[in-house]
């Protein structure tokens, strides 16, 4: 069995690297970087949807560089596909999505994000994922919550000045400096990084890729209602 894994994120492969190894991984991201939006969207079962529409277009692509027809999968080819976005209530305008933050304005944007939304707030993070074999497949969004102290502008300012933002879904990294703002979590760690294991992992053996052990799935996956590490 071999892993494709149709992402550019370094910390995705990082994460699944430490459950199936380098030697079956290979890094195929999607030719085509521009995404559907979530402008106009307020309501979570519209996002929600949003962001499977996203994930499968992901997949297409991915399987595309490696099977022309789609429907002809090889069974020794596991496909991973993941978009991950924050999820945060705003009074006046209702549930709001924030991606990755645009190069050109970046900064401002974070500093708005921050002092706004995260500071002694809770918001959410979404990961879709899809995982291919065959002809199976498996979908899922898995739902994770933070919520960040106080926040000050010398704090945020500080953050921004480290770039840790940029790239970043949200603006931040939970397992970088932002990791210092964090009160608690309530879900899954590997899920706000990017990438949530146990449930890959879960969806893997649905499709008949019983690979993982007990052990290994419980290792892979933090859940608690403290601050993470």
């Amino acid at each position: 069995m071999q892993y494709v894994l149709g992402s550019r994120s370094a910390r995705r492969r990082q994460l699944l690297e430490s459950v199936i190894g380098l030697n079956q991984l290979f890094v195929c991201p999607p030719l085509n970087s521009e995404e559907e939006g979530f402008e106009g969207l307020s309501s979570r079962p519209a996002i929600r949807r949003r962001l499977s529409s996203i994930v499968r277009a992901k997949m297409d692509q991915v399987v595309n560089q490696h099977v022309p027809e789609l429907s002809l999968l090889p069974e020794e080819t596991c496909f991973i596909t993941a978009d991950t976005i924050v999820v945060a209530d705003d009074p006046c305008a209702g549930p709001l999505v924030l991606g990755q933050p645009q190069p050109d304005n970046w900064r401002s944007v974070v500093r708005d994000w921050m002092l706004r939304i995260y500071s002694a707030g809770t918001h959410e993070v979404w990961t879709g994922i899809r995982v291919a074999r065959g002809g199976r497949s498996q979908d899922r969004i898995v739902t994770s919550k933070v919520r960040f102290c106080k926040l000050t502008a010398a704090l945020v300012d500080h953050y921004i000045s480290t770039e840790e933002s940029i790239g970043k879904a949200g603006g931040y990294a939970i397992q970088g400096a932002a990791a210092a703002f964090v009160e608690a979590i309530d879900g899954s760690l590997t899920n706000i990084i990017g990438l949530p294991l146990m449930e890959v992992v879960q969806a893997m053996e649905s499709i008949g890729i019983p690979v993982f052990d007990g052990q290994v799935r419980n290792a892979g996956d933090a859940r608690t209602s403290e601050g993470p590490e």
